[in-house]
């Protein structure tokens, strides 16, 4: 009988494990949409530069130059109408992110930090954290192992359910 309890106490922190696993990998994907939208903003910073001119919106004179003004505030308008909505998406998605560190911070110091944050903020490989910190995968696994443990997600301190 005995040897059934442990096998479900077992069970249920590797579940738990497997939560804050999770929890800690969506720092990358935030990373990765991060990226993606700066990239996307860098583009529409470069085009904005070639936008046309006023007088280039109408290739017929009589037109009015009233309404070449109106299509180039249009086009205006549109771009800084992307930018806020792809910058506010940024703000949110690095607020998850930073959220993400300061619960490492928070319940994590020494080696366990460094092995958190090098592999799930910093998206590092086991061989590189490995070479940078001088210690075997199988000690820094244990030192992640051991920082999962003191993690508390953000449904074990609230009620409230955790992201992810």
């Amino acid at each position: 009988m005995e040897s059934v309890r442990n096998n479900s106490s077992y069970s249920l922190s590797g579940k738990r494990e497997s939560r804050v696993k999770a929890y800690l990998k969506q720092a990358g994907v935030l990373t990765a949409e991060i990226a993606a939208i700066q990239k996307q903003l860098d583009s529409i910073s470069d085009h904005a530069f070639s936008l046309p001119s006023v007088s280039a919106l109408s290739n017929t004179r009589v037109q009015a130059s009233v309404s070449k003004e109106a299509s180039y505030a249009r086009l205006l308008e549109e771009k800084f109408q992307m930018e806020y909505t792809l910058k506010k998406r940024c703000d949110e998605l690095m607020n998850r992110r930073n959220e993400i560190i300061n619960t490492i911070n928070q319940y994590t110091n020494g080696m366990e930090n460094l092995v958190l944050t090098s592999r799930y903020i910093c998206g590092d490989k086991w061989s590189k954290i490995e070479e940078n910190l001088g210690y075997s995968i199988r000690q820094l696994s244990r030192f992640e192992k051991s920082g999962f443990e003191k993690i508390r997600l953000p449904d074990e301190e609230t009620g409230f359910p955790c992201a992810g």
